[in-house]
């Protein structure tokens, strides 16, 4: 019998599931064939419009939307996939204002009030996103995906027994779902139910069905939460599983690495690096190579893979430390200074840790200088500069370095830089100087936790200069105002800014602000 199936249909429907199948380049090819004969069909175009947003082209893919919709404006498929498109670029307020046209004209497709849903949740309107997760919920009372989606709400709400509840719902739905499994793990983690989480890990690895990517969470989420016994036990059950996936190995490399066993996790990673060449594993290996004190490897390591210093936190400062230790100090400053734009100022701060270890103070202080005029921490790079002149018992000239600079700040930075200042200044018993600091006029609209640092510490300061008696009342009333636990919190972090914390003035002050057991905090 003849086939009278339109061939442009069938294509069309090829493409749709090839963009399904997670082929989206296919299915491109194949409905532009079809486009080229019939190239005004509002449903090809849209189909196109799929595939170009599941490549990455979402401008294209948004023009080709707009011609659908000039065809037929009332299309709900053609405004829900516009939504989708919108809300997927981040652009929610858009998505929102083209999802509520569609959902104006088919108020029972789910599809719509979950995406809006979801899209008002991102803008951080709850209360709406709520009303629209419920509205299809009513379509879908056992849509897992949607308790999920209420799940998010009720977090974001700080409802934590309504996001819990919410959880175990879509779990219920979908029991299989390793996301879901892996939330309600971490959530029993955080509510220190720490039997409870192993019992569910272990139901996702065993009665659910044995998946690598069950493992590979359940192994990631019992390193983060410290169980590296548990985390250990599982990699070599997996490793026996499947010997031939890396993944496995590079996992307990990592974990032996942080409980110090660094040359086994090197034979683990070299291990998976024989399988399978990944970035992320060269990435381990050089950082280990760095521990051990193989810095010739490290060297040859970045040979071969520049690119580790371009994505790595880790590497760049341990290929800066291999630099030196080899006796290539100057072509260290010099890779330092020219990265000093994208480097974070984690990696910068380390780098400078490695460089006065070193004794190499000028060093240190030419890339200080360096990040201040190019970098947008301009606070974080005097207060290094500061601090380094200080301990290099250059007081004068580290007072010098951040008053002439102060200026150029902007006002939340120099009140957190003169906090800063006062705090160490107050460490050397500089008491007069490090007060000196904090009387100046601040902006108007501080942000206020800075606000509070800079009163504490001179609050603190006069205690230290007048005597105690002098100013408990204040500070009293400052915890107060502030709350018990958040001044005691300040005290403490003031202490861990002194490099001996046995300040005796300031754990008197610590016992006078915490609350005593029988007290409202």
């Amino acid at each position: 019998m003849a086939d009278y199936r339109n061939p442009l249909e069938s294509k069309a429907h090829q493409s749709i599931h090839l963009i399904e199948d997670g082929k989206p380049h296919e299915a491109l090819k194949l409905i532009e064939e079809v486009l080229r004969v019939s190239p005004e069909d509002p449903d090809f175009i849209n189909i196109r419009a799929s595939a170009l947003h599941e490549v990455g082209r979402d401008e294209e893919a948004i023009e080709q939307i707009e011609r659908c919709l000039k065809i037929d404006p009332d299309d709900v498929l053609y405004l829900r996939n516009k939504g989708l498109i919108l809300y997927d670029m981040g652009n929610y307020d858009e998505a929102i204002k083209t999802l509520e046209i569609s959902h104006s004209k088919d108020r029972s497709d789910s599809t719509t009030t979950y995406l809006m849903s979801s899209s008002y949740l991102e803008t951080g309107n709850y209360s709406m996103a709520l009303e629209f997760a419920n509205k299809t919920l009513k379509i879908d009372p056992k849509d897992a995906e949607t308790h999920f989606l209420l799940y998010r709400i009720y977090d974001s709400m700080e409802d934590h027994n309504k996001s819990l509840k919410e959880l175990q719902a879509a779990i219920k739905y979908d029991s299989e779902n390793i996301e879901y499994r892996i939330k309600y793990a971490r959530n029993l983690f955080d509510d220190d139910e720490r039997e409870k989480a192993l019992q569910e890990l272990e139901k996702l690895t065993t009665k659910l069905g044995n998946y690598e990517e069950s493992y590979i969470e359940k192994i990631e989420l019992l390193f983060e939460y410290y169980e590296n016994y548990e985390a250990l036990k599982t990699c070599d059950y997996a490793i026996r599983k499947w010997p031939q996936e890396p993944d496995f190995m590079y996992l307990k490399g990592i974990i032996l690495s942080d409980d110090g066993n660094d040359e086994e996790a090197l034979e683990l990673i070299d291990g998976a690096l024989a399988i399978r060449k990944e970035i992320g594993y060269e990435e381990e290996r050089t950082q280990l190579l760095g521990y051990l004190g193989r810095f010739q490897e490290v060297i040859e390591s970045v040979s071969k893979n520049p690119n580790l210093l371009d994505r790595s936190f880790d590497v760049f400062p341990t290929y800066v430390e291999a630099l030196i230790k080899e006796g290539m100090k100057d072509r260290s400053v010099e890779l330092v200074k020219d990265h000093i734009d994208t480097l974070k100022p984690e990696d910068i701060i380390e780098i400078l840790d490695v460089y006065t270890e070193t004794k190499n103070t000028d060093d240190v202080l030419s890339i200080c200088d360096l990040w201040f005029e190019k970098s947008g921490h301009m606070e974080i790079a005097l207060i290094l500069k500061f601090s380094i002149l200080l301990s290099a018992g250059r007081m004068n000239e580290s007072l010098e370095s951040v008053r002439s600079n102060y200026e150029n700040l902007t006002p939340d930075g120099n009140a957190l830089t003169r906090v800063y200042v006062a705090r160490r200044l107050y460490g050397i018993g500089e008491y007069e100087k490090a007060l000196g600091e904090l009387n100046t006029e601040y902006d108007e609209n501080l942000d206020a936790e800075i606000e509070d640092n800079v009163e504490l510490t001179r609050i603190v300061l006069e205690m230290k200069i007048n005597g105690k008696d002098q100013g408990m009342q204040t500070l009293r009333d400052f915890a107060k105002r502030v709350g018990y636990i958040e001044a005691s919190a300040m005290i403490w972090e003031f202490m861990r800014t002194l490099e001996h914390s046995d300040d005796s003035l300031l754990y008197d002050l610590l016992n006078n602000v915490m609350p005593a057991d029988d007290e409202e905090p």
